[in-house]
């Protein structure tokens, strides 16, 4: 959807008060809906970050979610719950819409005002998508030669799994939410707290990703060679579940 003001007007620089922005150095764009990726798994960016940076150093972005949502969040007493609908639309960016959905969140007010708490959700969703790329590297191992020179080797395999991961994990993400939202925010660089806190949603993630692993592994041949490949797969996998999870 494009509004325009006046004749020939580009928009350039127009900020949408119901869009939020994802800024990378001297460039802003609009969160858009992607294929294969529900909407809650961008909650972060809709509805919990402010101008707050994630990635390393040379790869650090910034994001900024809707200016309704800010407002909403600042005129609302704190300890209630804010439910918040959003609406996404793919399409080519002409006229051709592939698909479009909805979804609804109910966020504790605190939550949503604090943007410490609010970061320290979006790092727990930012291991869950660590795992997930583990887990697609993991399965892909099942395949001999990890799939080197087939790059559609246990594709469907791999995206079944993958979405049963995320489609399961959605249910835990309301109370990781509100564990958080449950803090005080001035507690939020205590490590151990924020282990504490987690721990339902890390074991979820955990759980999930090595129940799709076996589910994969149970396609696989039986023979020396493969059971070779899921023993050194598995292990990767419970190396990298340590790795992002402890």
């Amino acid at each position: 959807m494009k509004f325009e003001k006046g004749d020939s007007t580009r928009l350039s620089g127009w900020i949408d008060a119901s869009l939020a922005y994802r800024y990378d150095k001297d460039k802003h764009s609009p969160i858009r809906m992607r294929e294969g990726r529900p909407l809650w798994r961008d909650a972060g960016p809709l509805l919990l970050l402010n101008e707050t940076e994630h990635g390393s150093d040379e790869k650090k972005v910034s994001f900024r979610r809707p200016a309704v949502v800010e407002q909403t969040f600042a005129l609302t007493e704190s300890g209630l719950p804010v439910v918040i609908q959003v609406c996404g639309m793919r399409t080519d960016m002409k006229m051709k819409v592939f698909e479009w959905a909805r979804s609804a969140w109910a966020v504790p007010a605190n939550l949503g005002q604090s943007t410490r708490l609010g970061s320290l959700v979006q790092q727990e969703l930012g291991h869950a998508e660590q795992i997930a790329f583990g887990l697609r590297n993991c399965i892909k191992a099942l395949y001999p030669r990890e799939g080197a020179g087939n790059k559609k080797a246990l594709r469907c395999i791999i995206g079944r799994c993958e979405r049963a991961y995320w489609q399961q994990l959605e249910h835990s993400f309301n109370p990781l939410m509100n564990a958080f939202a449950a803090l005080d925010p001035n507690a939020a660089d205590d490590p151990e707290l924020i282990w504490s806190t987690a721990k339902d949603w890390r074991e979820a993630i955990q759980n999930l990703a090595m129940d799709e692993f076996e589910r994969a592994a149970e396609d696989m041949d039986a023979d020396s060679d493969a059971l070779e490949r899921q023993v050194r797969a598995r292990s990767r996998l419970n190396t990298t579940l340590k790795k992002v999870l402890s």
